[in-house]
């Protein structure tokens, strides 16, 4: 019997539209479906501090890597973390969604994570999923 495929809780930030949590399949093909079909574009974004795995939580946002020689629409300015470790700010067009990193590997978002990004991004409170046989 074949194990199902491992997903990632994603925060979903499309151009115009509310951000929403998503779990997709951990597939560069699931990842690039979010981004309309585009490729990606990995943005670090400054993390609180240290998590429970005793490294600093470590956020990624990914895009479309042409957005702009596309001219896709705008969707909001995040803090980069660029080369040293400065924080400055990147503006984002097209959607994009953000995951924790482990290393090479995308990890989900907890509740915790969602709360700091929502003030990191400026967002508006986002939903959290209900569990599987809960109603929403």
């Amino acid at each position: 019997m074949s194990k199902p495929p491992r997903t990632v809780r994603v925060l979903h930030l499309p151009a115009g539209g509310p951000p929403a949590l998503r779990d997709v399949p951990d597939r560069l093909d699931a990842y690039k479906g979010l981004l309309d079909g585009a490729w990606l574009e990995q943005i670090a974004l400054p993390g609180p501090g240290l998590g429970r795995e005793r490294g600093p939580r470590t956020y990624v946002l990914l895009c479309d890597e042409e957005g702009k020689l596309h001219d896709l629409p705008f969707n909001r300015l995040v803090p980069r973390v660029s080369w040293g470790e400065a924080v400055v700010p990147e503006a984002i067009v097209g959607p994009c969604f953000v995951c924790r990193q482990r290393g090479a590997e995308f990890a989900s978002l907890t509740p915790a994570d969602v709360d700091f990004l929502e003030t990191l991004l400026g967002l508006e409170p986002v939903a959290w999923p209900a569990a599987a046989g809960e109603k929403e």
